[in-house]
């Protein structure tokens, strides 16, 4: 995520992540890298290896030089956990009559954290 403020109306942009128990905290300044340019300054949060307790609203601060008003902007991250792909009913084997048939279905179920993807193969 990234905060842009321009230097010459704000002060120097800070993240916070605010918890679902309404506590605010500062981003810690190891996921944080501050890139300055001519006119403002760049304030990007990276979340590396994401976690459940980190999801939630982040809110980006910067003071006003003018009348000490600070200005936000706010972004909401959410993290799902992940889980293994089950099916939801076993598979059974089926013989068909192929003389008799034009075309046969094969379902095959299954749940998962993401969707899971079903291919089928041909033994």
């Amino acid at each position: 995520f990234s905060c842009q403020a321009n230097k010459f109306r704000f002060t120097n942009p800070t993240w916070h992540h605010l918890h679902p128990d309404n506590m605010t905290e500062a981003v810690s300044s190891s996921v944080l890298k501050m890139k300055q340019t001519h006119y403002s300054n760049l304030l990007v949060l990276t979340l590396p290896r994401i976690q459940l307790g980190d999801g939630g609203k982040y809110v980006c601060m910067a003071e006003s030089r003018e009348d000490g008003g600070l200005v936000k902007a706010e972004t909401f991250v959410h993290v799902e956990a992940m889980v293994p792909p089950t099916l939801r009913v076993g598979l059974v084997d089926q013989t068909v009559d192929a003389s008799n048939t034009t075309s046969m279905s094969l379902p095959c179920r299954a749940d998962g954290v993401p969707s899971p993807e079903i291919r089928w193969f041909r033994d």
